[in-house]
């Protein structure tokens, strides 16, 4: 069932007939990616550039420099656009950073207008030599009155109430501080036209080069800490979009390129068909979302830069994936590079397996192949804000995402977790393998495709009677609580084994599993070993006490550290890193290794070498 209604974060008024991508066809490998961009990407512009311009104010002035862009970029209401931006209502309708409203009415902040500069930032790089689109007297506006932040007085963070002062959210300066490094840079070429002291504009004597490059260096040591967050890892790729695009220091430029590729990794490794299931920072609001493709940050801007189309087709035609933010991206130069885009779009690709691990505030964890992933839970991380749950990091259901088929979680084999989010530790995964509290199968399954026998469903998704055609088996053991411990979380427990159709019978599968845990007396609590279908032994702990400790011994992963926190940055078959500035991008496929090492943040440096089997 898809719960979707519109995938926009931004508000949008007057939407147009035809959604994004609607008339594209879908791209199944890399040379049709990259054949089909310029559609993708027309589509974007169009779809855009025919939404209403609507009046300039804080519930539109996210979009409104966007939707602005895209109709210059086609010449539509170009005298309309233009007038708007003049009007005098067109000012800056808040200050930038984040809101604080915690001790509301008694001492409050209104924010957020930081989205809003980012646009008018791209706008005015993407017109700045167009001046029978973008009026000279427009273009000076925009410079001198809604470009509001220039110079070098860094906010990391926030004062509030003459006493408060909190660290500033990630998203906030990428946004804020870019726009003041690009904004600058604008400011120095007029000051110097001028015969004029620049000074103060020049990024590298102000400190602001330094602060940029150090601002995304951490992400490729540490990762974000709004991780995979909603809605506003989407808008920190915004920021981060702006510094490529437009930072005229090669340094920064290539920083910002390499932190977009890390990105694209990440979803590399946690999806299939712009879809996945995967743990995040902020906001609680979205913790029991069920849509896929609606809660993931990144999905509608991978299908413009990869193109798989698939799902994106199955949708009803009144909804959109696609957000303001992506007219940027459509116009923009920044392309996947060749590895991480063939890591898209070759996921199903016939022996294509991985495990891959990362760690940074939490922790995330995928294991698939052709077929499926597997995709971890997370844990719940607590985080000091005002008891709000604003910036906690929220742990999702342990889940089977099959390559062919679920755009709602429903639709997929779960484990849920503890009910109680703040309790919540949804780590164990293996190879093939996951267990935890609270395991739900999708209504949807049909009895052709499953056999119970005693505690155990077995599922095949190969079978001639099963009309869901996914390739896999699934073996899964669940009981009833046993525990008072155990109740007061979940009404279950249990794990299950997952086995691609290609590697063994059904039958063999099945009596092979029932044959190796005859015996099984599983307990909610302590240890407990399976033998798999491969006669390889797991042990597992399905409701540990210690919510940082990795719940699985398994040797097909030896290096794995019982304590997640001593867990590298990344690890696993399609990248790693220790944390130290090296990160490693694999693609065995290709044979091919992209390394990025920003330790000298003024040289970062980006080479290619042969993977050796």
């Amino acid at each position: 069932m898809i719960k979707i209604f519109l995938f926009l974060f931004f508000p949008i008024i007057g939407i147009a007939s035809t959604p994004p991508y609607q008339d594209v066809p879908t791209a199944n490998t890399v040379l049709e990616s990259k054949n089909l961009f310029d559609q993708r990407a027309d589509s974007i512009l169009s779809y855009f550039a025919n939404q209403k311009l609507g009046i300039y104010n804080r519930k539109s002035g996210k979009s409104f420099p966007m939707i602005a862009l895209a109709k210059l970029k086609r010449g539509m209401d170009v005298e309309t656009v233009n007038r708007e931006i003049l009007s005098s209502t067109t000012v800056p309708y808040a200050k930038t950073g984040t809101d604080f409203t915690a001790m509301s009415p008694y001492c409050v902040r209104i924010g957020d207008y930081d989205f809003s500069l980012s646009g008018w930032v791209s706008l005015l790089y993407e017109m700045d030599n167009r001046p029978d689109l973008l009026y000279p007297e427009t273009k000076e506006k925009i410079i001198k009155i809604l470009l509001v932040e220039k110079g070098h007085e860094i906010a990391t963070h926030r004062s509030f109430c003459g006493f408060l002062k909190i660290k500033e959210t990630e998203n906030h300066i990428l946004l804020t501080e870019g726009s003041r490094y690009l904004t600058n840079q604008i400011w120095r070429k007029i000051k110097k036209s001028k015969g004029e002291d620049d000074s103060y504009y020049d990024n590298n004597k102000n400190g602001m080069t330094k602060f940029i490059l150090h601002d995304l260096q951490k992400f490729l040591k540490n990762d974000f800490e709004e991780y995979n967050s909603r809605p506003y890892q989407k808008i920190s790729l915004g920021g981060i979009h702006n510094i490529f695009e437009y930072a005229e220091d090669a340094s920064v430029k290539e920083m910002a390129k390499m932190v977009l590729d890390y990105l694209s990794v990440k979803f590399a490794s946690s999806s299939r068909g712009l879809r996945r299931v995967v743990p995040f920072c902020r906001q609680p609001e979205h913790r029991d979302d069920l849509d896929i493709l609606q809660n993931d940050a990144l999905s509608s801007v991978m299908a413009l830069y990869a193109g798989d189309l698939s799902f994106v087709h199955q949708l009803p035609v009144d909804v959109r994936l696609a957000n303001p933010f992506d007219v940027k991206y459509a116009i923009g130069k920044y392309r996947l590079d060749d590895v991480v885009l063939d890591l898209i779009m070759n996921e199903k690709e016939e022996g294509r397996e991985f495990f891959q691990i990362y760690h940074h505030l939490g922790y995330e964890l995928y294991s698939g192949n052709n077929k499926y992933v597997l995709n971890a839970g997370g844990t719940f991380v607590n985080q000091f804000d005002f008891g709000s749950g604003k910036i906690d990091g929220w742990a999702v259901p342990i889940s089977i995402l099959p390559s062919e088929g679920g755009l709602d979680k429903t639709d997929l084999i779960r484990i849920l977790g503890d009910k109680r989010h703040n309790k919540r530790a949804n780590m164990c995964v293996t190879r093939d393998f996951g267990c935890g509290l609270n395991i739900a199968l999708p209504s949807n399954i049909p009895s052709e495709c499953l056999e119970n026998i005693g505690s155990w469903t077995f599922i095949n998704f190969d079978s001639q009677k099963c009309p869901m055609a996914y390739g896999f088996y699934v073996a899964i053991f669940k009981k009833p609580c046993d525990s008072i411990r155990c109740r007061l979380g979940a009404d279950n427990f249990g794990f299950f084994e997952t086995k691609l159709s290609s590697k063994m019978s059904y039958a063999e599968f099945r009596n092979t599993v029932l044959k190796n845990n005859k015996n099984m007396n599983l307990k909610s609590s302590g240890w407990a070993v399976y033998k798999n279908s491969q006669n390889e032994k797991i042990k597992f702990i399905i409701n540990p006490i210690f919510k940082n400790r990795y719940p699985i011994k398994d040797n097909r992963n030896p290096m794995i550290d019982e304590s997640m926190k001593n867990w590298p940055h990344a690890w696993g078959d399609m990248m790693s890193s220790h944390g130290k500035g090296v990160v490693h991008i694999k693609n065995s496929s290709l044979q091919s290794e992209l390394i990025f090492d920003v330790t000298d943040i003024y040289h970062p440096i980006r080479y290619s070498r042969v993977l050796h089997p």
